[in-house]
């Protein structure tokens, strides 16, 4: 008798402990892409509810096709529990659908993940929106990519706030002032190989008339342009056997942080080489 009391006793604790760790389990809130724009950065932002600190990691996975493995782009915190990340514009050129979906992991490692969402590509012109009302939670507002040269439509290009006032995403440029230090993934696919990846430390200036400098986004290279509101784009030239292309890191100064993707291409047929990734930095 007292066994079998002791058993009921471990499984009773066994299942509790289960649905303590299903309750602390990240839960990731997120409107889903339904239309993106040719050749442009597919954006994707979402909130992990709970605790910030709790979470290890968000990721998103994205596939040209329902035979092709998935590929992972580590989503970048922009603060208040919100992540963004993006699909690179270059492989979008030529594609018609993408699918992509959302995983998180928190420091326990519990895991949650969205379904699957597929995305239509299509041309700028004409892009079909879907209502605010039922595409955009209240804490995201639109924002300008590509240094404010387009306003990609709907979900597409949404950023994350903190809060829906003006102390995160308004502002002028002095407001952005200062140093931000952090750190870039930046991957290199050649075509038909798997994507090869690298991370290193970045440091990012922004003076008080909204110049953007760096030297180390992209190694070896001196980088300089002008804020368009909260946004910029860096450009570097890329040397290849073939066409040359170029590396575009296009960023939004969000609270004291920088948050942004890497996307570009350069070669052409058997010798392409796309870029893809994410960075981020912080001012003190």
């Amino acid at each position: 008798m007292i066994l079998h009391r002791t058993r009921i006793a471990l499984a009773c604790l066994v299942g509790l402990t289960v649905g303590i760790r299903a309750e602390a389990a990240p839960r990731i809130e997120h409107t889903p892409v339904t239309v993106g724009v040719r050749g442009q950065p597919l954006m994707v932002r979402a909130r992990v509810a709970g605790a910030e600190k709790s979470v290890k990691s968000v990721t998103l996975y994205y596939s040209t096709s329902k035979d092709a493995a998935p590929f992972a782009v580590p989503m970048q915190s922009t603060g208040a529990g919100g992540y963004v990340g993006s699909v690179p514009g270059g492989i979008l050129a030529t594609l018609e659908r993408v699918s992509y979906y959302l995983a998180a992991e928190d420091a326990a490692g519990a895991t949650a993940e969205t379904p699957w969402y597929a995305v239509r590509i299509q041309a700028g012109a004409g892009v079909a929106t879907v209502p605010e009302a039922q595409q955009r939670p209240a804490w995201v507002k639109p924002a300008l990519i590509g240094g404010g040269v387009a306003l990609a439509a709907g979900a597409v290009a949404l950023a994350v706030n903190a809060s829906d006032d003006d102390g995160g995403g308004g502002g002028t440029s002095a407001n952005y002032a200062g140093t931000y230090n952090g750190t870039s993934t930046e991957c290199q696919t050649l075509t038909g190989t798997p994507p090869v990846c690298e991370q290193h430390g970045i440091t990012i200036t922004i003076t008080s008339a909204g110049r953007v400098q760096t030297s180390d986004l992209r190694d070896g290279t001196t980088m300089e342009t002008t804020l368009s509101g909260s946004s910029f784009v860096l450009v570097a030239p890329v040397l290849v056997e073939g066409p040359d292309g170029e590396i575009r890191y296009i960023g939004s100064v969000i609270d004291n942080r920088i948050v942004g993707q890497i996307e570009g291409s350069a070669g052409s047929g058997t010798n392409t080489t796309l870029f893809s990734g994410s960075f981020s930095a912080v001012k003190p």
